[in-house]
């Protein structure tokens, strides 16, 4: 966009004064780097399983894997973390998001917390301070009264995110 504006007013302003209009030659992309010097922030999230797998259940009823998950989230960003998990699709054969629930119990059994459903991730935690954090947690699974027989599975991710 300046480009052309620069050309334009070199044009009129050849035109103007009688004089021939200057060359002009394009120039390629030039990438422009910096290093900023400091101390860096660090979040590792040690410590998760593989797989969580839910036992056999019936249609209107509730399955759970007590202590499905326990791990360890640690980060040296003084404004802390944010902890997330989440869902990889809402497709066909998927577990319904919307059916399950994360209850963290390490220090004091929370509440359990639904996910939204889709792909929406479902926040577990969110510190405002640097630290290590210690997590454990009991999925459940409310199965549909309608839900047909058979295996269903997901992907879930959980991500750890300086704030």
């Amino acid at each position: 966009m300046i480009r052309r504006v620069i050309i334009t007013a070199a044009v009129a302003l050849a035109g103007a004064t009688g004089a021939a209009a200057p060359a002009l030659a394009a120039g390629g992309p030039v990438n422009v780097g910096a290093t900023v010097n400091g101390p860096t922030s660090t979040i590792t999230l040690t410590g998760l399983a593989p797989a969580i797998t839910f036992p056999a259940g019936n249609p209107g009823t509730t399955v759970s894997v007590p202590n499905a998950e326990s791990y360890t989230v640690s980060t040296n960003d003084p404004l802390g973390m944010t902890l997330t998990i989440t869902p990889g699709s809402a497709g066909f054969g998927a577990l319904p998001n919307n059916q399950l629930a994360v209850q963290e119990m390490v220090t004091a059994p929370k509440p359990a917390v639904p996910f939204p459903g889709g792909t929406a991730p479902l926040q577990v935690d969110k510190e405002l301070v640097a630290g290590t954090w210690n997590y454990g947690e009991t999925w459940d699974f409310n199965i549909p009264p309608t839900a047909a027989p058979g295996a269903l599975s997901e992907t879930f991710t959980y991500l750890a995110v300086g704030n």
